[in-house]
């Protein structure tokens, strides 16, 4: 089973390894660049190159990318995105990233004693410490990186918006947004024509939605009913 997991989680990284670039058409507001692994954020200027390493930061204001793939992406206020979340994404390497995270949710019966680690320093995207669930920073951050998503599916990117939502809800499980991200997962499948999975996401916002009381809430389990029974061969 472990070599398995490998061996799909190499093919995986090796099917969204192709180098990408984005260039900054037009920069209005506060519009930040951080490069690569660095810490330091500098401010952004019409006509610069980003690299997939490099990282966006919208605060107030707006970003337009022109891609290597002639698309052109917005990003809007208080948003943030790595430019590497701008690849194209095939439908088979989204198959294999779900894949992956049915093999990760495999119990390990490996006779082998886990590797034992030795502490890290933080990096880009860590979570809060535990001692710190109101880390006001920390939940800033999630709202840039959830907006960054959004903006995915606004510029019809839906593959990389499925994916983008997925790391968000697994780098930052706080609070339950009684199926907000799951139904726009699965309207994100209906537009890559995925009915199948389009049926399961909206099925797991109806569970999601059981114990919300609240208007929201109700609208969107109502949406799911509708589109499970559209939806139905």
């Amino acid at each position: 089973m472990y070599r398995f997991m490998l061996i799909i989680t190499i093919f995986l990284r090796v099917a969204l390894s192709t180098a990408m670039t984005a260039t900054l058409a037009e920069v209005s507001g506060d519009v930040k660049i951080r490069r690569g692994l660095e810490e330091t954020w500098q401010q952004a200027a019409t006509g610069i190159t980003l690299e997939e390493v490099d990282t966006i930061l919208c605060l107030e204001g707006k970003a337009v990318l022109n891609l290597d793939n002639g698309m052109t992406f917005t990003l809007g206020s208080h948003s943030m995105l790595d430019i590497g979340d701008l690849k194209t994404i095939t439908r088979q390497q989204l198959f294999l990233y779900f894949m992956s995270l049915k093999i990760e949710k495999l119990p390990d019966h490996s006779s082998q004693p886990p590797a034992r680690l030795g502490k890290v320093s933080v990096v880009h995207g860590t979570g809060p410490d535990s001692n710190r669930p109101d880390d006001t920073l920390w939940k800033s951050r999630a709202k840039q990186e959830r907006n960054g998503a959004d903006a995915l599916f606004e510029n019809g990117l839906y593959a990389n918006a499925i994916i983008k939502w997925h790391k968000i809800r697994q780098r930052y499980p706080v609070e339950p947004d009684c199926g907000e991200i799951e139904s726009l997962i699965a309207r994100s499948f209906e537009e890559l024509k995925e009915s199948g999975r389009a049926i399961d996401a909206w099925q797991r916002v109806l569970e999601l939605t059981e114990n919300c009381d609240n208007p929201e809430a109700a609208q969107r389990a109502e949406t799911a009913g509708q589109h499970i029974d559209m939806l139905m061969p």
